[in-house]
């Protein structure tokens, strides 16, 4: 029993870090925006603008992409487990292959519903929504659209690692791309060495462009 406790602290512990590393990043990019004093492409927009439309935005973003992530992408976990579990290697890697494939299809009418974020929350919360808001609601739901792909490749080969209880690489380049999108969101938002930065829109730039990193590292 106590070996059983210890394999499994083992496996869900890092696979639990690497989960919560990765959603930190929507915090870090609502952190970062909230001290964000005001931008030129939007002059009328306050701090406070620039916070709820980010978290309005991730708020229905993570409702739609979660049908990809927990379900095409999972699905990769549970059927290439029993793939090696029959030490079928060649399935294993079709069961990947495969799993990528339709999750990227999926990302297709997921994406359509992601760029009308915007008007999606002018129908479902229009107290929450102005002219200046639905701006920066729909600049920062399309310029995230770009991390899309990358977030289910990530996810994909993530699942399959942990068919072959890989757990701790996953979680180690978690951490750094956490750590990375600190300081990208940072950059890109506020400046640094005397650059001014891109203001409202570097913060899901910085975003896309560290999800794609943890790819890469994948």
């Amino acid at each position: 029993m106590h070996d059983e406790v210890w394999v499994w602290t083992a496996l869900a512990g890092p696979v639990l870090c690497a989960n919560v590393l990765t959603q930190s990043m929507t915090l870090t990019d609502i952190a970062v925006l909230g001290h964000l004093a005001s931008d030129e492409k939007f002059p009328n927009a306050t701090a406070v603008d620039f916070l709820a439309a980010a978290s309005l935005a991730y708020g229905w973003v993570y409702s739609i992409t979660i049908l990809i992530f927990a379900g095409f992408t999972s699905a990769i976990s549970v059927l290439g487990s029993q793939a090696l579990g029959a030490k079928n290697e060649p399935r294993a890697v079709q069961v990947l292959a495969v799993g990528i494939g339709v999750s990227l299809l999926a990302c297709i009418p997921i994406g359509i519903g992601q760029y009308y974020t915007s008007a999606v929350i002018a129908t479902l919360l229009p107290s929450t929504h102005s002219s200046r808001r639905h701006a920066l609601i729909q600049t920062f739901s399309r310029v995230l659209l770009l991390s899309l792909p990358g977030q289910t490749l990530a996810s994909a080969l993530t699942n399959f690692l942990q068919t072959m209880q890989v757990v701790r690489v996953p979680l180690l380049i978690s951490l750094a791309a956490a750590l990375g999108n600190i300081v990208v969101n940072v950059v890109l938002v506020h400046g640094a060495g005397g650059w001014s930065g891109l203001g409202f829109i570097g913060s899901p730039l910085a975003t896309s462009l560290t999800t794609w990193a943890r790819v890469v590292l994948l």
